[in-house]
């Protein structure tokens, strides 16, 4: 089911229109019911609201783009490292957060350090900083920092993230990238919980959905239900092979 449909059928009033003219859902998510299973109303929330819309067209990522196939190149030290986007169809790329998450796997052979950048929707560069990372593979959970501007309800920017594939940064160091537009919404509580997923999972933002799952996986590894729950979101936007791969953040 496409995203538009998806608004249509589980929101009701909200209209498409709404997202591109004033870039804002006005809904008020569902709470999980005593009544309800979180793992339930997790699982409807991703099989309803994330499944891919490219029509059994296959790409390498949904939603994502990448140079030199996101990979560093044979004649450098860190040959082989490799970068993902965990992203959905750029019409599901949202996020309610000033300074939200970005999920990537890395197979990394040995590189410390990624170069993060936010562009506004002029190409203007919003922000730029050197991320450490640790010199193993997995799935990284890149947060913009407090010194970066808070993205703007109603806009649209592209992340990019760099493989700093040598001692220093290059021209043609491999990237991946993607869209956020940022929407009105909040979830409730404080910290990651079942609840918020589901909650921003019915307001349809992929960054916010995927990264609290991921955050709340991470402090219950042995969970079975909540491996079950993150191994069908990652299926519902084509990237399930990256099920089994560790969270190193």
């Amino acid at each position: 089911m496409t995203f538009r449909l998806f608004m249509t059928s589980l929101l009701g009033a909200v209209c498409l229109s709404m997202v591109s003219s004033s870039h804002s859902i006005a809904q008020t998510p569902t709470p999980i019911s005593s009544s309800d299973e979180p793992g339930d109303a997790v699982t409807s929330v991703i099989t309803t609201n994330f499944a891919p819309s490219n029509n059994g067209v296959p790409s390498d990522t949904v939603g994502g783009g990448s140079r030199n196939s996101g990979m560093c190149p044979t004649n450098s030290d860190s040959y082989g490292t490799r970068l993902t986007p965990i992203v959905a169809d750029n019409s599901q790329n949202l996020t309610t957060l000033e300074r939200p998450s970005v999920l990537v796997h890395i197979q990394n052979e040995s590189v410390s350090q990624l170069f993060l950048s936010v562009k506004d929707e002029q190409g203007n560069y919003e922000y730029q900083t050197l991320v450490s990372i640790p010199e193993e593979s997995g799935i990284l959970n890149i947060t913009l920092p407090d010194d970066a501007p808070p993205l703007v309800i109603g806009n649209t920017y592209q992340w990019s993230l760099v493989i700093v594939c040598g001692e220093s940064l290059r021209a043609d160091d491999p990237l991946v990238q993607g869209l956020i537009q940022r929407v009105e919404g909040t979830a409730t509580g404080q910290g990651a919980s079942m609840n918020q997923v589901v909650e921003y999972g019915n307001l349809g933002v992929w960054y916010d959905t995927i990264a609290t799952l991921a955050t709340i996986r991470q402090a219950q590894p042995e969970d079975a239900e909540l491996l079950s729950m993150w191994n069908q979101l990652l299926t519902e936007v084509e990237l399930d092979e990256l099920g089994s791969a560790p969270l190193i953040f």
